[in-house]
């Protein structure tokens, strides 16, 4: 599937789109209140790309949105928040092993963001391991003990095993 030259990024830029690019930039987007947004430098040359993704996946086109990370991975291996995000779809239709192949390498890349070992957490809990799980989500409290996502996912991991002093002690 081509992706359109106005979501293209690197060589092959379609004309007028380094201005696309910069304008993105400057424009004010008021964004969903959650850690991934935080994770966007504003200095991130593919910031408005993966902006232009963050509409097509939460309107369900997860297709669309896992061609626009895959191209800014081809233009940069260590993309830490493309891989994440790349992740994050896999997590979302199923593909555990596959999301956790990529958040593992997230957090190789960037291991310093909580989501990461969140949604780590998450996908090994949805494959029942859930030590591991519990060792993610340790590792995002550690890096930030007020990050609600976490204490969320952790309370669900306890309450589905009946540990329902871990979920609301």
């Amino acid at each position: 599937m081509d992706v359109p030259a106005e979501d293209q990024i690197g060589p092959g830029l379609a004309p007028g789109a380094d201005r696309r690019l910069a304008a993105l930039k400057q424009v004010v987007v008021v964004l969903r209140p959650d850690h991934e947004d935080r994770m966007m430098a504003d200095d991130d040359p593919k910031l408005g790309v993966l902006r232009l993704a963050q509409p097509r996946r939460d309107a369900g086109d997860l297709g669309r949105a896992e061609q626009i990370y895959r191209q800014i991975l081809t233009a940069d291996r260590s993309h830490a928040l493309a891989t994440y995000l790349l992740g994050l779809i896999a997590h979302q239709v199923g593909k555990q092993q596959e999301a956790i192949d990529y958040f593992s390498r997230a957090i190789r890349l960037n291991g310093v963001q909580p989501l990461y070992h969140t949604k780590l957490g998450d996908a090994l809990r949805a494959l029942g391991r859930i030590d591991e799980a519990t060792v993610s989500y340790r590792q995002a409290l550690k890096l930030d003990p007020d990050f609600a996502g976490v204490h969320v996912s952790q309370g669900a991991m306890w309450q589905a095993q009946g540990d329902l002093h871990g979920a609301f002690g």
